[in-house]
């Protein structure tokens, strides 16, 4: 593989700066890619635990913003 110094080198200080910042955290990518497949099968019980970047803790509110409004969906359809 063949690198574009001038292309691909351009984009380093921004994921450096994303990795610093903890806006990205791969502690575990197993779990991130595991829970994602999860809500791709409409399963909304999984999350990441102990989330340490911005991503994980965005993951884990999309699910439970999820599970809550399907709650509501069904409580109006009970009643």
């Amino acid at each position: 593989m063949i690198l574009k110094a001038n292309e691909d080198i351009i984009h380093l200080p921004s994921v450096k700066n994303a990795l610093e910042t903890k806006k990205i955290s791969f502690d575990n990518p197993k779990k991130f890619d595991e829970v994602l497949s999860n809500y791709k099968s409409l399963n909304f019980t999984a999350n990441i635990e102990n989330p340490k970047g911005d991503m994980e803790v965005s993951i884990n509110t999309i699910g439970e913003e999820i599970k809550k409004m399907l709650e509501v969906s069904s409580s109006l359809y009970i009643a």
